[in-house]
């Protein structure tokens, strides 16, 4: 039955959620309570982080009417770990970034070439992520954000050419 039901469009075993339902005994609570992704944003806002990595709140819950959250760091990473990571993203390999598009019958979810996403973009995996310059920056997010590294998707190198968006 569980693999009839994607092949035959036919039953309630279509849907992902019925098929394969999470068990909170397995994977635990949520992590985060209400409020929590803000007392992060506050924390990195704040020294030692404030001063550490130049952060820029260009919007905030507490400014803008309530706007979210949006921050830059303009020294986060250095000129060796950027070229690094750079290079990495060639070998890992560039391609054409990508939408989400509609949920497929075994819960993953088409991809769909945007119009309005015209840059290219690799996934740090493999041999990548056991890169030294790679580890350094995942563990100064983890550090940053307080979530283990274990906890975190792998990095998404994004390249953007003159006139792409």
């Amino acid at each position: 039955m569980t693999n009839c039901g994607p092949a035959c469009q036919t039953c309630e075993q279509m849907s992902i959620n019925t098929r394969c339902p999470m068990d909170r005994d397995l994977i635990g609570p949520d992590i985060w309570s209400a409020g929590d992704l803000n007392k992060m944003f506050e924390r990195i806002t704040a020294e030692p982080f404030l001063s550490q990595y130049d952060v820029k709140i260009l919007s905030s819950p507490d400014t803008y009417e309530g706007g979210p959250w949006v921050i830059t760091m303009d020294n986060f990473v250095n000129d060796e770990e950027a070229d690094r990571l750079i290079e990495l993203g060639s070998i890992e390999g560039y391609v054409r970034s990508t939408d989400v598009g509609p949920m497929k019958p075994d819960g993953s979810t088409e991809e769909i070439v945007s119009t309005g996403r015209t840059s290219t973009n690799a996934w740090c995996s493999n041999d990548c992520i056991k890169d030294d310059f790679v580890k350094a920056v995942t563990g100064r997010i983890s550090n940053m954000t307080q979530f283990p590294e274990l906890n975190s998707e792998d990095l998404q190198l994004l390249r953007y050419e003159p006139g792409q968006k």
